[in-house]
């Protein structure tokens, strides 16, 4: 048997940052129209930050705690891991969300 030929079709490609730059778009635009995904993302950070910062911040004065700019600075810390967290787990709803919508088998 003979190899096929090579086909002389000559199909278009994106290059890495035009799909990159689609597919933030894409995301920054889910996320900031629908407000199911912005308003959480956005609350509880901010919430969590308020209520251990000011509720607990007798902490810094407890013996052995060592970190050197205060509690409010760690709890600072805290809350960026958390929207960081937030960020991932709601662009997975938003591939979920993609998938129920047959948007992948489309492509």
């Amino acid at each position: 048997m003979s190899p096929a030929p090579p086909t002389t079709e000559h199909r278009p490609t994106a290059g890495f940052r035009t799909v990159a730059r689609a597919v933030a778009w894409r995301s920054m635009h889910n996320f900031l129209t629908n407000k199911a995904l912005l308003l959480p993302a956005l609350i509880f950070p901010l919430f969590f930050f308020a209520s251990f910062a000011g509720g607990l911040s007798a902490v810094g004065n407890v013996p052995g705690f060592d970190f050197p700019t205060g509690y409010t600075a760690f709890q600072y810390c805290f809350v960026l891991l958390q929207s960081a967290a937030f960020g991932g787990v709601f662009t997975g709803f938003g591939i979920a969300r993609d998938f129920e919508t047959a948007l992948y088998a489309s492509l």
